[in-house]
């Protein structure tokens, strides 16, 4: 595994409900963006997980898929 890059942008979609949402984290700004067309908040289970990678950036990695 190779460790992410600080300053990369992080791009996570996300689908719930056959929805899909988009989440972009700065981990080098310590900035989230997430982008909803219906307007809908982020739950909170991924709010936690955006806060941990915000937190600690290293504890996600890359990993290569063959």
């Amino acid at each position: 595994m190779e460790s992410i890059d600080p300053t990369q942008l992080i791009i996570f979609p996300y689908n719930e409900s056959a929805h899909w949402m988009l989440t972009v984290i700065d981990s080098y700004e310590g900035q989230c963006y997430f982008f909803d067309s219906i307007g809908h908040d982020p739950r909170q289970n991924l709010k936690e997980l955006i806060n941990s990678v915000l937190v600690n950036p290293n504890m996600l990695s890359i990993v290569d898929i063959m």
